[in-house]
């Protein structure tokens, strides 16, 4: 589980947002009632934090990822070659992904050389060489064209991102 929840919090157009911290080994709540698939769904823990997201962009499945900015300047074009090829589902079948991901958020838990791959509701990540194990490894270059960058973080699906890298 990854992102960012929003929680009305009783004033008018009030609301606080809480990013994923983390699981636990016990039950916070009780959600099998409604999640019945679902039995860990109460381990999830969150924390409170000021922004839904690092960015104003909305997040886009299979190309946006969290990063430390310390490492990672956020907006950066980032390619990972061992994405590129990966089949990703999408509303119509699936697609080649071209290895292309923007960064535009800082995650709950991402500190120091760790990417977090925003894979949207999908059950799990296609993505197998970032497992979120301990000791996954694989080589990401940060890219310095800022209309690589530009283009990668105004697309809403992998789908139009990848029309329009293709003219680049």
């Amino acid at each position: 589980m990854q992102g960012t929840v929003r929680v009305s919090s009783g004033r008018a157009r009030g609301f606080q947002f809480f990013g994923f911290a983390g699981t636990a080994t016990t039950s916070q709540v009780d959600c099998t009632r409604f999640y019945p698939h679902h039995p860990t769904l109460g381990r999830a823990r969150f924390r409170a934090v000021s922004s839904p997201r690092a960015s104003s962009s909305a997040a886009v499945p299979y190309r946006t990822i969290a990063v430390d900015p310390a490492v990672i300047p956020l907006g950066s074009a980032v390619y990972v070659p061992q994405a590129r090829g990966v089949m990703i589902p999408v509303r119509n079948g699936v697609i080649r992904h071209d290895g292309w991901f923007v960064a535009s958020d800082v995650g709950g838990g991402v500190r120091g050389h760790t990417i977090d791959f925003f894979v949207g509701t999908t059950r799990t990540s296609p993505f197998a060489f970032a497992k979120g194990r301990r000791g996954d490894r694989f080589v990401a270059y940060v890219v310095e064209d800022a209309s690589i960058a530009r283009a990668l973080a105004k697309q809403r699906s992998i789908e139009a991102s990848l029309a329009l890298l293709a003219q680049h």
